[in-house]
């Protein structure tokens, strides 16, 4: 893990709701296009430090998003990479290009047929 900050060293609790609110955003998006396409829930899975404080340090309430239902699974000890020069490719900042590039993924990759 190169760096699991999101926000200047002391201020990742203060800003983590910021990127709860972005979780939330994602998490309504799948339920939305499960939704429209009549189809069974997308499973939403995180990166995350190793502990919840050193989530929380990071800027990643992850109590919280456990609390509000709004991941299915946890992969630690990584990280939900999230970096400023990711929105490159929507000419955005990295957290709308992480929701355009969602929305993209869920419009135009087809959906896997359950049996």
């Amino acid at each position: 893990m190169r760096n699991p900050y999101f926000f200047p060293p002391g201020k990742g609790k203060q800003h983590a709701p910021l990127l709860t609110e972005v979780i939330r955003d994602i998490k309504a998006a799948l339920h939305a296009q499960a939704k429209r396409l009549k189809r069974r829930e997308y499973l939403l899975t995180a990166n995350v430090p190793l502990t919840p404080e050193l989530a929380l340090s990071c800027g990643l309430d992850v109590a919280a998003w456990d609390a509000e239902e709004l991941f299915d699974a946890a992969n630690e000890p990584r990280k939900l990479s999230l970096v400023g020069s990711m929105g490159h490719a929507f000419n955005a900042s990295a957290i709308p290009a992480i929701l355009a590039a969602v929305n993209w993924a869920l419009e135009t990759v087809p959906a896997p047929r359950l049996a």
